[in-house]
């Protein structure tokens, strides 16, 4: 009960920190390495980059070769997709598409990983409930063929 409960506080908290997060405008980088090399790759962050304070989300695409960072008027999430050499990174705070490889936020982190250790705990108790449920088959077979000898037997 101790663990459930745990995890619903995590959980709470988790939400609170993701919405309080969504609802915050913030800055992203904004340009591309088509017209300019410093958003390539190896991007160097600068001031001349910064989108003003109106984004809800930022991305990073890599298609081809063609780094695109941008200002989203909606979030996508904290999420990082990749095919090859081709990415597509989305994230929800200040200034994060800098890096090639977008950070999922430690909210996401935190929520995946009790979400997952939940289903792990749910999936043990369906075990267990299966196999009690096993053994009492066993013992019902095994009574009705003590019943089935001790009526075969004459006096």
């Amino acid at each position: 009960m101790v663990g459930t409960n745990t995890f619903v506080l995590a959980s709470v908290l988790a939400v609170l920190i993701s919405v309080s997060k969504v609802d915050a405008a913030f800055k992203c980088y904004s340009c591309d390495s088509v017209t300019d090399s410093g958003c390539s790759d190896k991007f160097s962050a600068s001031s001349a980059f910064e989108s003003p304070a109106t984004c809800r989300g930022c991305s990073m695409v890599k298609l081809y070769g063609v780094v695109t960072r941008a200002c989203l008027i909606q979030s996508l999430g904290n999420t990082c997709e990749e095919s090859g050499e081709n990415a597509a990174c989305y994230c929800e705070s200040e200034l994060c598409n800098g890096s090639n490889t977008l950070a999922i936020s430690t909210a996401t982190l935190i929520y995946a990983s009790l979400a997952r250790k939940r289903e792990i705990v749910r999936e043990r108790e369906r075990q267990r409930a299966r196999e009690r449920e096993r053994e009492r088959v066993r013992e019902m077979e095994g009574g009705r063929e003590e019943g089935r000898e001790g009526s075969n037997t004459l006096d």
